[in-house]
């Protein structure tokens, strides 16, 4: 026996210890040392001098069954950078086009502004005008298709970036579609200047909305999934809003520049602007019931 037991069992022998900490085998070997036989495991030890208890304790935890758990195949990291590039072009026309992007702005509060904004060029055909679409197309698209996969719709059984995509091909396919239309209507009836006067405000109205559902967006998406409903309100009472207001400028502004009556005026806003609309939100009705 070497040292180290002969040290142990002198140590037992004279000190109450506390065996909480000790196997059965150890408590009896400790028992047999003291002449105590094997009844002694069946009392309680008295604890005269404390002892400093050891980190490393059991695990109680009960085991389970592995679950298996599908791999999430519809990633969403890729809107992060989709944010990304639309504050890239924000960053890029700040800096660049700062003083013509606040005209835009200014132009939607009143007509003064935008007199003045037309005024002062073309800005149909300046670069800024097609940043702005293009954030636009591209938040909108967006907005759509996250009310889509939140109520788990598929098109052309497509998911996740690839169904983003086609909605925003779509979007842009009928953007170019509803401007090719309203250009044929002006050169039809010979009213090209009011007609690009007239896009140009439209176009004003969607980059702004665009812009107020940048901040909208990036609080829902990294925020929790209770807020849906909040955000899905709020994105339909914002879209309605926005669209009586620009209706009802576009209505009185045609009278006042326009040479037709307010009968035409009003059945081509009901034409150009309202239709699609219905006919876009029955569309998607369709997929989400």
């Amino acid at each position: 026996m070497n040292s180290e037991s002969t040290y142990f069992i002198n140590y037992v022998r004279t000190k109450s210890i506390d065996t909480s900490y000790l196997t059965s085998k150890d408590s009896a070997y400790v028992a047999e040392q003291n002449g105590e036989g094997r009844n002694c495991l069946k009392e309680k030890v008295i604890v005269k001098q404390k002892m400093v208890k050891s980190l490393f304790i059991d695990h109680y935890g009960k085991f389970e069954k592995f679950k298996i758990i599908n791999r999430n195949i519809n990633e969403s990291d890729w809107i992060t950078g989709v944010f990304i590039f639309v504050l890239f072009l924000l960053a890029y026309i700040q800096t660049n086009h700062k003083r013509r992007f606040l005209q835009i702005i200014k132009a939607l509060s009143g007509t003064r502004y935008f007199n003045i904004l037309i005024r002062e060029g073309n800005v149909s055909k300046e670069l800024i005008t097609y940043l702005l679409n293009g954030i636009y197309l591209t938040i909108i698209s967006l907005v759509i298709y996250i009310v889509l996969q939140k109520y788990n719709v598929k098109i052309f059984n497509k998911s996740g970036f690839s169904l983003y995509l086609i909605i925003l091909f779509y979007v842009s396919a009928f953007y170019l579609l509803k401007s090719g239309l309203v250009f044929f209507i002006g050169n039809l009836f010979n009213i090209r200047k009011e007609i690009s006067e007239y896009l140009i405000q439209n176009n004003i109205y969607y980059q702004v909305t665009a812009l107020v559902f940048i901040p909208v967006l990036l609080f829902f998406l990294y925020s929790h999934k209770i807020y849906f409903s909040a955000f899905l309100t709020f994105s339909i009472i914002f879209f309605c809003l926005g669209l009586m207001f620009r209706l009802f400028k576009m209505f009185f502004w045609g009278i006042n520049t326009l040479r037709f009556s307010a009968l035409y005026i009003f059945l081509y806003l009901c034409t150009i602007e309202i239709l699609p609309v219905l006919c876009i939100g029955k569309f998607l009705l369709s997929y989400i019931s």
